[in-house]
């Protein structure tokens, strides 16, 4: 490993590695679309080894699990930055920030492959948008969120008024 340190993978600190520019898209131009779904789902739970979650790790289930379509992984991470202190909160938010932006332009799920996943992921973006203090953003959210809301089909017998209700209280966690 000592060999790739410095022009294929740099460490950035605490132990933690990533690859250097040189090989960005590497994997898509080696492996096929299935094989790097896999190699993505494989990092996200390599993040989980340790038994330890920081920002970084936060960062990389989240990341990994999107791209490795790995909805237990990220359920997981949602659920476990339910606990988190304010303080530690507002440095993970800072540190996922990007997560805040993914599918809120679009007509599309957060997490395509199952909608509880992808609305417990919605609650989390929220969350990470109000902390970041961006009002828009948030609201843009909280848009997408109403959106997949009514496309799930559990809810398609229910009245409009109690799903966003269950929304409301999705979001506040009351």
């Amino acid at each position: 490993f000592d060999l790739l340190v410095g022009p294929w993978v740099e460490s950035y600190g605490r132990g933690y590695y990533k690859l250097t520019p040189l090989l960005n898209n590497s994997a898509q131009e080696m492996f096929g679309p299935q094989d790097v779904i896999y190699l993505h789902k494989s990092a996200t739970y390599s993040f989980f080894v340790e038994g330890v979650i920081t920002q970084t790790e936060i960062n990389g289930i989240l990341l990994h699990g999107l791209l490795g379509q790995t909805p237990e992984p990220l359920d997981r991470i949602a659920h476990a930055t339910e606990d988190i202190k304010e303080d530690d909160w507002t440095l993970i938010a800072r540190e996922i920030e990007w997560f805040a932006h993914i599918a809120i332009e679009s007509e599309d799920n957060l997490f395509k492959l199952n909608p509880i996943t992808s609305l417990t992921l919605r609650r989390l973006q929220f969350r990470v948008a109000a902390e970041i203090d961006s009002e828009q953003l948030a609201t843009k959210v909280i848009l997408s969120w109403d959106r997949e809301l009514l496309r799930f089909d559990e809810f398609k017998d229910i009245p409009k008024f109690f799903v966003v209700r269950l929304a409301l209280q999705q979001m506040f966690n009351t």
